[in-house]
């Protein structure tokens, strides 16, 4: 994911395509563990995302929910997209990037979806 700051790459730590994405949430060990640590973040209460990871990670984590979201039915990304961001995805990183349409509407409820833009 890009940096939310900079819109720049990070160097060595990118998902680069959606199949990347899937592959990801598909492996064993990875996949599980994302799905294990969105669960404790969105089990916290009482407080907001900035307060919880803080900044930029605020953001990148908006990003990372809005890929897998994306790419996966697993509920646990809309809600924390849901919870943390009012249920709006990150629209700067994610969806222009790989062509994504950003319906979460079944997933959260909201009646607007956000269609990337064509290229």
């Amino acid at each position: 994911m890009p940096d939310s700051r900079t819109a720049r790459w990070p160097s060595g730590f990118a998902i680069a395509s959606r199949d990347e994405a899937v592959a990801y949430l598909g492996h064993g060990i990875l996949g599980s563990r994302l799905r294990e640590c969105t669960a404790l973040v969105n089990a916290v209460g009482g407080r907001t995302i900035r307060e919880i990871l803080g900044s930029p990670d605020d953001l990148k984590f908006n990003s990372s929910m809005t890929l897998f979201g994306a790419v996966s039915s697993d509920p646990k990304f809309a809600e924390a997209i849901t919870k943390f961001y009012g249920g709006t995805p990150d629209q700067r990183d994610v969806g222009p990037a790989w062509g994504l349409s950003m319906t979460f509407r079944e997933k959260t409820g909201r009646k607007k979806t956000t269609q990337a833009p064509a290229e």
